[in-house]
């Protein structure tokens, strides 16, 4: 009789899992919407920090920007037409300060020399003042020149009488800008100009003018 074969039992249908084998579950949907409005809000908060800084460089660049105030001397004038050595002449310099800065530009006194020949002839003041924003101020600066007091007084005469008289004026005037109580400049702005008067018909022949500015903060 031929040898019986050995059935050998078949497997389980289930086979069992290993213990180092991992099931991966599905988060629950509570833990899914937590996720979301976390990456929400981080987007949101980006771009919220993104538009700021686009926003504040914007303003750094324009509004924040402190300008330099534009100071000239817009005219010089005579009003008493005589000169002669024992009486003086009156010059009445005519300023504008143009403030383009959001905030006031406030000034100490300013001070206007006029000379004749590199020689101070002249000199005269005006009060502190203030200009307030997007404005400009016109004030005006009295000199008298008293040519008894000069060398050059009989030269100074003559060409007055001849009706060219060269002379030149230095004015200087110092201020300061401060946006939201901290952000400030100082100037210190100097105008030099050079002109020629004709005492005939009293009106300036020519006229040229040199502004600097010295800033700190």
């Amino acid at each position: 009789m031929a040898d019986k074969e050995q059935v050998k039992p078949l497997a389980s249908a289930t086979a069992e899992l290993r213990s180092d084998d991992h099931i991966f579950l599905p988060p629950p949907p509570k833990l899914n919407l937590y996720r979301n409005k976390y990456i929400k809000c981080c987007g949101c908060f980006s771009a919220l920090l993104l538009i700021l800084a686009v926003i504040g460089i914007v303003l750094g660049f324009t509004v924040f920007h402190i300008k330099t105030p534009d100071i000239k001397i817009d005219s010089l004038s005579f009003p008493n037409d005589t000169l002669s050595s024992n009486s003086g002449i009156i010059v009445v310099a005519s300023v504008s300060v143009r403030n383009p800065n959001v905030a006031s530009f406030k000034y100490s006194k300013a001070s206007t020399k006029i000379y004749y020949h590199n020689k101070v002839i002249g000199e005269g003041e005006t009060p502190p003042g203030e200009v307030k924003a997007k404005d400009t101020l016109k004030m005006n600066v009295t000199v008298k020149i008293e040519p008894w007091k000069i060398d050059d007084a009989s030269s100074l005469i003559k060409d007055w009488n001849s009706g060219a008289l060269s002379i030149s004026s230095y004015t200087e005037i110092p201020g300061r800008v401060k946006l939201l109580g901290a952000i400030k400049k100082n100037y210190l702005v100097k105008i030099s100009c050079s002109l020629t008067y004709n005492s005939k018909s009293k009106t300036i022949q020519r006229q040229d003018c040199d502004q600097r500015v010295r800033i700190s903060v």
